[in-house]
């Protein structure tokens, strides 16, 4: 006879590594065009913002109550990423906690610090030049583009994946900067030159 002793938060061992396995594959998971939708609208940043308890088992109980699933692994995913970008030290726990982020992306991502320091040099050579546009092609989660305005440039964002032009639209509006700046599908772009 097998018995299963539950743990400390009332779920068994099997139902908790259960859960922390299909955890894990949401981490992996790329989110899908509607999550980040979902999201990036009031509804989902309201849900970002709620008290979730930090039993993974009782965060995804009060999630399903109000939530899909998919809605409520995106809220989960998400929240996990804002807690890695603070550790990566990327971006200030502030802004880390309203962006839109993608371990992928994340990954790839030049650290605020850095994208500032870009920025004001940028600024500086578009000065000399007399422009003050600029753009970022495969802007990604936007960490470079938030550089560049930030530092007074106009900046237009292109990006191939229509998943990141919501993140990083998303980003520039959470970082203050979405007045200098625009993000834009960069297929629409190559369809002009290759129309040309």
């Amino acid at each position: 006879m097998v018995r299963v002793q539950p743990g400390p938060s009332g779920a068994s061992w099997n139902e908790r590594r259960l859960f922390r396995l299909q955890f894990e594959d949401v981490l992996k998971m790329a989110l899908k065009l509607e999550q980040l939708e979902f999201l990036a609208s009031s509804r989902g940043a309201e849900a970002l913002a709620m008290e979730i308890p930090d039993n993974p088992l009782s965060a995804q109980k009060k999630l399903r109550k109000s939530y899909s699933y998919d809605e409520a692994c995106a809220i989960g995913h998400m929240r996990e990423l804002r807690t890695r970008s603070v550790a990566f030290a990327k971006f200030s726990r502030e802004l880390a906690g309203k962006m839109l982020l993608s371990d992928e992306l994340l990954q790839q991502c030049s650290s605020l610090r850095l994208a500032n320091y870009v920025g004001k040099q940028m600024a500086a050579m578009a000065s000399a030049a007399g422009r003050s546009e600029v753009m970022d092609l495969c802007c990604g989660l936007g960490g470079d583009a938030i550089g560049l305005a930030s530092a007074g440039l106009d900046v237009l964002g292109y990006d191939i994946s229509p998943e990141a032009s919501v993140y990083s639209a998303h980003n520039a509006n959470v970082a203050g900067v979405s007045e200098r700046g625009r993000t834009e599908l960069l297929f629409s772009l190559l369809e002009i030159c290759l129309s040309l």
